[in-house]
């Protein structure tokens, strides 16, 4: 049985069998996994990881932030046994280790004693000493040659004798190795625990970014993070959504007017639309102005790059926090008209694609659509629906002609290839009956 291992940053938090049930993901207590996110990050119900045939698919449910696999966003994808999706600030892997066998992995193996240590004979010490008789005196062989010395002086040469192999033995004892330990032989297989991806360097900007966002240090994940990424790579989609956030949580909120006393003598504005507050410094008044400035030059740009969902963020935020600021409200209705404009022409393109027969092409125009802010459930209920019970009429159909090529009939095979290869085109990738329908045709197919 598989496991599935659950990431957030570089800790492996959890290990999960996978059995051939769907594991629903999300943030909401009844999930089968659940992933706590106090920013939100992840979805109550974010994702759901299937087993189909013998694959395990990861679906998006609708999340806010998505579901990302390979740096891409993705509504489906199969995962590969080590390959990641990333959820929130939570990366999740299939891996083929089972868990038994990484909970036996996890015991720790005894160690035996380690092995006595046997000091050698120090440099200097007497390789033999002469023998004594049984009365404890030095026999004469040990003393017939040298001179006679004193009581006293054969004390003090043993004492020192003493001090110097205690010394040899302690300078030994601290540079001598120590003895490693041995362990004792077991029959307990020692199995390696996977170790956590390594994170591509991207990946990891993004996560600590969303980190410091969950935390509120907003400056700090834009200047450290979401910036550098951002300049590497521009197209990044979670990288500019989490910076518009917190481009969003820094802009200064709005001041209610009737609430800020009118001063006796206030000095002219430097910019018309932005008024000095009473007891406002020069230094704060120009920050204000600055920001303001920065905001409305960055909501230009993405005007300029049609992406007309994030310029009308940074201009209602500007029309609302300074009304008479620029044009930033003609600018905020602009963007608000491109988007009602783009959601009206990905609804007609669904439409004719659904006239013509393109189910799957349809329906992502209408979830296009869909996330534009049109109304666009029916439409993607309908196509779907249409598409099933066509491609289910097309099964029947060449079902029999394949009966018929069975027999020897070379034109029923080519009529039942031929609907076999508009199933599969009708169909999403998973789905049971276009998998049927790709079986019989490799059979069929010359």
């Amino acid at each position: 049985m598989a496991t599935l291992l659950v990431y957030r940053g570089d800790s492996l938090i959890e290990r999960i069998p996978i059995g051939a049930h769907d594991l629903r993901i999300g943030r909401q207590a009844e999930n089968d996994i659940v992933l706590p996110d106090d920013g939100k990050a992840v979805s109550r119900y974010h994702a759901e990881l299937r087993n189909e045939n013998g694959k395990h698919v990861i679906y998006d449910l609708n999340s806010q932030n998505g579901t990302w696999v390979e740096a891409s966003r993705v509504n489906r994808a199969t995962l590969a046994i080590g390959q990641e999706a990333v959820i929130g600030p939570y990366r999740i892997r299939v891996s083929a280790e089972d868990l038994q066998q990484e909970e036996e992995a996890a015991r720790p193996t005894m160690e035996a004693p380690a092995p006595a240590v046997t000091r050698p004979a120090t440099r200097g010490s007497t390789a033999a000493v002469p023998p004594t008789s049984s009365s404890g005196t030095r026999s004469a062989a040990a003393t017939s040659t040298g001179p006679m010395v004193s009581t006293n002086a054969v004390l003090y040469g043993a004492a020192g004798v003493a001090t110097l192999l205690v010394v040899a033995a302690a300078v030994w004892m601290v540079q001598a190795p120590r003895p490693e330990s041995v362990q004792t032989q077991s029959t307990t297989t020692t199995t390696i625990l996977p170790e956590p991806p390594k994170a591509d360097p991207d990946m990891e900007r993004l996560q600590a970014a969303m980190q410091l966002v969950e935390e509120g240090a907003f400056a700090e994940a834009v200047t450290s993070h979401l910036e550098p990424l951002l300049a590497a790579n521009p197209a990044h989609e979670q990288a500019g959504l989490l910076w518009t956030r917190a481009q969003i949580a820094l802009a200064p909120p709005p001041v209610p007017r009737a609430s800020v006393p009118a001063p006796a003598a206030v000095a002219k504005p430097l910019e018309p639309g932005i008024e000095r507050l009473s007891g406002e410094s020069d230094a704060a008044y120009l920050n204000r102005v600055e920001d303001a400035r920065s905001q409305y030059d960055y909501g230009d740009k993405m005007l300029g790059q049609s992406d007309w969902a994030t310029a009308r963020q940074f201009f209602e935020r500007l029309a609302a926090t300074y009304p008479g600021f620029r044009d930033a409200g003609a600018k905020a209705q602009l963007a608000r008209d491109r988007i009602e404009e783009a959601a009206k022409a990905a609804m007609a393109a669904g439409r004719k694609l659904e006239d013509e027969g393109q189910f799957p092409a349809a329906v992502k125009e209408y979830m296009r659509a869909q996330t534009l802010g049109a109304d666009a459930g029916e439409d993607i209920a309908r196509a779907n629906t249409t598409a099933r019970t066509t491609a289910e009429g097309l099964m029947k159909q060449a079902r029999v002609f394949e009966n018929s090529a069975a027999r020897g009939s070379g034109s029923s095979r080519d009529e039942a290839v031929k609907r076999f290869r508009r199933i599969i085109e009708l169909l999403p990738e998973g789905d049971p009956t276009r998998v049927d329908a790709e079986s019989r045709l490799l059979k069929l197919a010359p």
